[in-house]
């Protein structure tokens, strides 16, 4: 009688160590990815919907649209680095020389918050960098026509004046888990436009130059 032998041979315990210990190292590597492509998606986004609500505001000025019940002076975007917040508003002009966003006198249109973790962590106004907690951008109705305030530390607002005319200012945001950051590049004059690019201003804090010292551009004697 032939009989037919059968492999009752099982897996040892190294075996079962060692297949266990390559699905963790998949899945972990896995795992990783997943956090870092999503970290990476929470960045580009929050610098795309920051980018846009800038357009949004450059759009209103051409748009003939009222607020009240009258036409403002202009459309403009306060944005503000200690929280990371941002607000888009219609300047009524109340003040001949104010060109930043006043609650009392001005339009808020609505109010937004950067995306978790993520932060706005420097602005720069053409080559210099700005140690400011506020900076107003702000649209002329119906030229497009860009104006842009910050704060000093006593709490003024300053123009900054160009004598070439074009201005061009850098909001960055960061990641504040990876740190890694979008350059979200405001381009005043008549070719102006809104355009997100990688940073490549060397990490510097909001404000820090490479020194570790702190530049603005010259004020003019506009507001106090």
């Amino acid at each position: 009688m032939n009989s037919t032998a059968h492999n009752t041979h099982g897996y040892t315990l190294v075996e079962l160590v060692v297949a266990v210990g390559i699905f963790a190292i998949i899945g972990s590597v896995g795992i990783v990815s997943f956090i870092r492509t999503q970290r990476s998606g929470d960045l580009n986004q929050s610098a795309a919907e920051f980018a846009s609500n800038v357009r949004t505001v450059q759009g209103y000025t051409r748009s003939g649209r009222s607020e009240e019940g009258a036409v403002p002076r202009g459309y403009g975007v306060s944005v503000n680095t200690t929280d990371s917040t941002y607000t888009l508003y219609a300047d009524n002009g109340v003040d001949a020389d104010d060109y930043y966003y006043d609650p009392v006198d001005d339009v808020a249109l609505e109010t937004y918050s950067l995306i978790s973790n993520t932060a706005i962590s420097g602005i720069q106004i053409e080559d210099a960098l700005i140690s400011s907690e506020r900076v107003d951008i702000m649209y002329i109705v119906p030229s497009s026509e860009m104006i842009i305030m910050y704060e000093d530390a006593g709490g003024s607002f300053w123009p900054y004046d160009n004598p070439l005319g074009a201005e061009r200012i850098i909001i960055t945001v960061r990641h504040n888990t990876t740190n890694e950051t979008k350059d979200v590049v405001i381009e005043g004059g008549l070719l102006g436009g809104v355009t997100i690019e990688e940073d490549a201003g060397g990490g510097a804090a909001a404000g820090e130059d490479d020194d570790g010292g702190f530049s603005r551009p010259p004020p003019s004697p506009f507001l106090n």
